[in-house]
């Protein structure tokens, strides 16, 4: 396999995205990287305009619409150097990311995967992620301190093989389902490190994982799943309760986002909201135990047990 980086782009409906997301990432300092553009099912004319990109290190896919996660292995399986990196189409990275990552690599034989310095970038300001654990690590500490709570993150360049095997997992169809993907593809890194080139994750206000339709209740399923499958990989006494409070804080997450709109003529919430919601509480009441209880999630536990009145009070307020 050759040397070098691919770096993926899914696309939906992005054609006003299409010629940026070129052009920046076409300043790459090395040339050794290709661009491989996944069209999923576009209705516009994204692959249109994917066809006018007339280089040689861009490859383009189309397929019908399978969401985040099948557009990445798409994408995977069109690549064709040794590691690789995700981008969305919209958001955009430093010149130097592909060249300071292969040094990395170059010089380290037992790193398989490299983080970049991931942060928001809102109104021309970068705001970097709040690492909040010590590199170099292996994968299995990285994707430990992603649970309960986002204390580290799992973008980064990975070699291809992994994140084949991490994007191949029969994982659950939901919104959020590329992030257990890519927790799967880090968790057995001997190790990894750490590159100060940006990857800047552009705030968009309108974006699929923001809008609040049914689909937004599939992070539960994200959760549910992580709950049961990370408890595996794991042995320290820890871990039973901090994967209760992953699921309890998207249960708290989305009933909130619930409570904002249910009783709301014409509102965004289907009655499949309250039922799923209703399931997610039974498993989370069934599953609870005052020793996993800490003061910290002392709010999180009492919302869980009088959420249904806070629903009832909620729906009455929203309907005047």
């Amino acid at each position: 396999m050759l040397s070098g980086i691919s770096f993926i782009i899914p696309c939906f409906n992005a054609s006003n995205y299409i010629e940026a997301s070129y052009a920046m990432l076409s300043r790459q300092t090395v040339s050794n990287f290709e661009m491989v553009f996944v069209d999923d099912g576009s209705t516009d004319d994204t692959l249109q305009k994917l066809g006018r990109l007339a280089a040689s290190n861009v490859v383009v896919v189309s397929q019908e619409n399978k969401g985040i996660t099948g557009a990445r292995l798409a994408g995977l399986h069109a690549a064709k150097y040794s590691h690789v990196a995700f981008v969305d189409v919209d958001d955009f990275v430093d010149e130097d990311l592909a060249q300071e990552a292969i040094k990395v690599f170059d010089l380290n034989p037992n790193v398989d995967a490299v983080l970049y310095d991931f942060g928001y970038y809102n109104e021309g300001k970068f705001s970097p992620f709040p690492y909040k654990f010590n590199l170099p690590c292996s994968g299995l500490e990285l994707v430990r301190n992603t649970f309960p709570a986002w204390r580290a993150y799992t973008n980064g360049v990975l070699r291809k093989v992994d994140a084949i095997r991490g994007y191949s997992e029969s994982l659950p169809g939901s919104t959020n389902s590329d992030e257990l993907a890519n927790r799967l593809s880090i968790i057995n890194a001997k190790e990894i490190r750490k590159i100060k080139s940006k990857y800047y994750y552009v705030v968009t206000p309108g974006s699929t994982s923001k809008k609040v339709n049914d689909n937004l209740l599939t992070r539960l399923q994200t959760a549910s799943w992580a709950k049961e499958y990370f408890l595996d990989f794991y042995s320290d006494p820890e871990i039973g309760r901090d994967m209760f409070v992953y699921l309890l804080q998207e249960y708290c997450t989305l009933s909130l986002v619930y409570a904002a709109e249910c009783g709301k003529p014409n509102g965004p919430c289907s009655r499949l909201w309250l039922e799923k919601l209703r399931l997610c509480r039974k498993q989370l009441l069934d599953d609870f135990s005052f020793r996993v209880m800490r003061l910290k999630d002392f709010k999180k536990v009492a919302f869980l047990f009088f959420s249904p009145l806070y629903f009832y009070y909620s729906s009455g307020r929203n309907a005047q």
